[in-house]
């Protein structure tokens, strides 16, 4: 489990979506399953959730490496 000091440098879905280019869906897929180091942060509510994961950026970069980009590919740093 990570602790609070480390969440906070870690990456939000918007985040990693514009540095690796994959879909919005594609990425929390990806922390659902697990391919991605994440952590769910907030209330989890079906209705009215306002939660979200949060992404460890090492794990994304090692994603990244490891399956490449996705079909927009990554946006400059300027830009995300």
């Amino acid at each position: 489990m990570a602790k609070i000091t480390e969440l906070e440098r870690w990456w939000t879905p918007s985040q990693v979506q514009g540095y690796t280019g994959y879909s919005r869906q594609g990425v929390l897929d990806f922390a659902r399953e697990g391919r991605m180091r994440a952590a769910f942060v907030g209330k989890a509510h079906k209705e009215h959730g306002r939660g979200m994961y949060v992404y460890d950026p090492e794990s994304v970069e090692e994603f990244v490496k490891k399956h490449g980009y996705g079909k927009s590919g990554p946006k400059k740093a300027e830009e995300r």
